[in-house]
């Protein structure tokens, strides 16, 4: 017998608060704890432990053990990918905190989009990437050209062995703060880990923001000129 997609139980999954939060909070692709979880979705932790059942049973999820606590991570990439596109079509609603102001304002410079890297900072290096011909559109495709083979090798990618995983190498995704694009696919993701790897952009403690180091502001200017 033959399957067809469930999109009501997707929507279904969807169709919560609560869930939604936890599904945004776990796009920085690292563990968290339920207690985490259940304070960014203002929830109790058997509430939290509830819904992120529901994701395991889908396999969006993964989590891990270790002692008393439960780490919960987002595994399927597609969902991560339908939380950006969700967040580019939904109706913006205004922050009503100086909490919830602060945050919007440092997502929107720099953020994880599941396994790359998103706001202003992302679409930043999509368009110097472009504009130095590192990449090359070629219709609705954008390509790696030679330069860019060297640019990304000089910083230590494998190139060759990025293009061999599974996956699509280069593909743009449309940021929801900028309504830009920013850089997606094996290559995003291989970019995003270097500069995370080298302490270039370091996590933010309470959301998927990205924060600019020291040593990071100093690349910036000597690879790319001031970001601002």
């Amino acid at each position: 017998m033959g399957e067809i997609p469930d999109i009501y139980l997707t929507s279904q999954l969807l169709a919560d608060r609560s869930r939604i939060e936890i599904l945004t909070s776990l796009m920085d692709n690292r563990f968290h704890t339920v207690h985490e979880l259940a304070k960014a979705a203002k929830i109790s932790d058997q509430t939290a432990s509830y819904h992120l059942s529901k994701f395991l049973l889908v396999k969006w999820t993964e989590s891990y053990r270790q002692g008393r606590y439960v780490y919960h991570r987002l595994i399927n990439e597609e969902i991560g990918q339908l939380m950006e596109q969700l967040m580019n079509v939904s109706e913006k609603r205004a922050t009503t905190s100086l909490h919830q102001n602060q945050t919007y304002k440092r997502l929107k410079k720099a953020r994880t989009c599941y396994q790359h890297l998103a706001g202003n900072i992302g679409t930043f290096f999509f368009d110097f990437f472009l504009e130095s011909g590192i990449l090359k559109k070629e219709a609705q495709d954008f390509i790696l050209t030679q330069l860019g083979v060297q640019f990304f090798q000089q910083l230590g990618l494998d190139i060759a062995q990025i293009q061999m995983e599974k996956g699509t190498f280069i593909r743009p995704c449309m940021d929801w703060t900028e309504r830009k694009f920013h850089l997606a696919g094996n290559l995003g993701k291989h970019f995003l880990f270097f500069l995370i790897g080298h302490g270039y952009l370091v996590h933010d403690i309470e959301t998927r923001a990205l924060l600019i180091s020291e040593e990071g502001e100093k690349f910036l200017k000597e690879n790319f000129g001031k970001f601002e």
